[in-house]
């Protein structure tokens, strides 16, 4: 099995988010859950300097050795200098002082209450996120595991520099992913008094707006559940548009006991 940079960044991300994700109720998870991410990042870097040569990747580039390639703090610098990012002051300030962090947790004694180990955490998956997004022309939540969906949602919901995140390839309100996410809880609709089962984007077979893989007002993929009041959702008693002017009248969305 063959791990690249990319591939090896992927599973240092979602490794950190299981520890982060643990780390509300294991608070002593947290200093692991920071190290993975910064990781992660770091092989990011490596990976955009890799595109641009791969001689980049080395710490020595006339006399390369592949026990002794650059840091995160060097990779960053020659990317900048290579003009392939441009970073924003508070952007560096901010991986800097998370970089001094990652240093003290794997080579002195730290201090580091919950509070602000969490603050440090979001802080740094906000910027990947946007890092992602930015430089690479894909979202990050493309290469997070399933199971921790709901958790990157829940850390979206809680970035502050910015109302809006990128997500499915569009920006959206940094609250919408845990809507998607709570969403796919209710496979049913109570119409009429009567449970039906719900209608996934992309399975519709007498309404159906558009033809693209997202949906053009809820923001869901394929395979997916609208959120809550979609237009773009598909009645599954009479086949016709769910929210509008049609004769059935939905009162809940509910889960089906399969």
């Amino acid at each position: 099995m063959e791990f690249d940079l990319n591939r090896n960044a992927s599973n240092f991300i979602n490794e950190s988010l299981h520890c982060a994700r643990r780390a509300s109720k294991e608070s002593d998870k947290y200093p692991i859950a920071i190290v993975l991410l910064i990781q992660g990042l770091e092989l990011t870097l490596k990976f955009l300097l890799s595109k641009e040569n791969e001689m980049l990747v080395y710490d020595n580039v006339d006399n390369p050795n592949i026990n002794k390639t650059v840091g995160i703090s060097a990779a960053l610098n020659r990317l900048v200098s290579f003009k392939v990012i441009d970073l924003e002051p508070s952007d560096k300030l901010r991986l800097e002082k998370t970089i001094k962090i990652r240093n003290q947790i794997t080579h002195f004694q730290f201090n580091l209450n919950p509070k602000q180990a969490h603050s440090y955490y979001l802080r740094l998956f906000e910027f990947i996120h946007y890092f992602y997004s930015k430089y690479l022309s894909k979202d990050l939540h493309d290469i997070i595991q399933k199971e921790y969906w709901a958790f990157e949602a829940e850390l979206l919901s809680e970035i502050k520099k910015s109302e809006y995140v990128h997500y499915h390839g569009i920006t959206v309100h940094k609250n919408h992913p845990k809507d998607i996410i709570e969403s796919q809880q209710y496979d049913g609709l109570e119409i009429d008094n009567e449970i039906f089962d719900r209608i996934p984007f992309g399975s519709e077979t007498t309404f159906k707006i558009g033809n693209s893989d997202l949906c053009g007002d809820c923001g869901v993929i394929k395979g997916f559940y609208h959120t809550d009041n979609c237009d773009h959702e598909q009645c599954p008693k009479c086949g016709e548009q769910l929210i509008g002017f049609h004769k059935c009248e939905h009162t809940a969305y509910v889960t089906i006991e399969k």
